[in-house]
């Protein structure tokens, strides 16, 4: 090998080095750093094993990157002797940081409409995280999760989703617990404001019942 092509091959190994190192420095940089959640449930038990002999107390997200979405497979018990579960509820709290908060999505899929009493199911918690959060490295929420017997959208309880729903709906949406029109049972996602979120959980389930 002449000592030019040998020049050109070294030049061309240095810049490919140089491009490696770049990026993994980029990914460590935009990476968001593996943190825990802490779990709590009212109503229904969340179990790591199919038995319910591992309770959840708490979800380790691992290392977690711009635009991606991350899936935990957990078992749900309804552990209520006396309802029948046709709604979960999940909120977070106590983010550690409001980027995170203001970047991240949590959501619970479960693979039943209802769940009987004493009846476990699969279900999957699944964080996404925005592709424009920048400059979170590390984070921590707390879950909560609640099982109702009612449908979201079944604002006087009666066990239909119906007209009656949609204009109590109407007279307090876009509103928040300072307001005199707040109705809480109108707030299906616990949010603190009754919004285009909560319509959106009416309008799934209007025509249902229990």
């Amino acid at each position: 090998m002449d000592v030019s092509r040998q020049r050109t091959l070294l030049v061309v190994f240095a810049i490919v080095l140089l491009v490696v190192t770049i990026f993994l420095m980029l990914s460590r940089l935009y990476s968001v750093v593996r943190n825990a959640s802490a779990v709590e449930s009212v109503g229904v038990g969340i179990y790591w094993d199919s038995n319910c002999t591992k309770p959840v107390t708490f979800i380790d997200w691992e290392t977690l990157s711009p635009g991606s979405t991350t899936s935990v497979g957990v078992y749900l018990r309804n552990n209520d002797d006396n309802m029948i579960v046709r709604e979960l509820l999940v909120r977070t709290e106590n983010w550690s940081s409001s980027k995170a908060s203001e970047n991240m999505q949590l959501s619970l899929n479960c693979s039943a409409e209802v769940i009987h009493l004493n009846q476990t199911v699969r279900a999957y918690f699944q964080l996404y995280v925005s592709d424009k959060i920048v400059g979170v490295t590390t984070f921590a929420f707390n879950i909560v999760v609640s099982s109702s017997g009612y449908y979201a959208g079944d604002v006087d309880h009666d066990g239909e989703v119906g007209p009656f729903d949609v204009a109590l709906f109407s007279c307090a949406y876009n509103s928040t617990p300072i307001d005199p029109s707040w109705n809480p049972d109108a707030d299906f996602d616990w949010s603190g404001k009754i919004d285009m979120h909560d319509f959106s959980s009416l309008e799934s389930n209007y025509g249902k019942n229990s």
